[in-house]
């Protein structure tokens, strides 16, 4: 009797969407409303489930391909517009996808120069 095992595709079709293979060790991977490291039926900036979605700062420094010393610097200046982060409980600070997207809005309109 053989059984007939399917071994997974890596690049199979699951429910419409690509399933993609995961980012190689230390490999980084942009943080944004169509990939927030949840499922990607979740695209909004909301998660129906949860509501806002935050980042811790490993996942902003990602983002903008920095150091996690860097967030905290840019976090701390009061004169930089970055976003503040969110103190959720002791120990437990995150960032807002939505505001962080917002930050880089304003920075790409700033670069074109539709804010002058």
């Amino acid at each position: 009797m053989s059984k007939t095992a399917k071994t997974p595709d890596l690049f199979e079709y699951n429910n419409s969407a690509a399933v993609k293979p995961r980012a190689a060790f230390g490999e980084k991977t942009p943080i944004s409303s169509e990939n927030p490291q949840q499922p990607s039926a979740v695209k909004s900036k909301q998660s129906p489930l949860t509501g806002p979605i935050y980042l811790r700062v490993e996942n902003v420094a990602a983002r903008y391909d920095v150091s996690i010393a860097t967030i905290w610097r840019w976090a701390s200046e009061t004169a930089n517009v970055f976003p503040k982060p969110i103190q959720l409980s002791r120990g437990t600070t995150r960032w807002l996808l939505g505001e962080l997207e917002n930050y880089d809005a304003q920075l790409k309109a700033d670069r074109d120069g539709s804010n002058g």
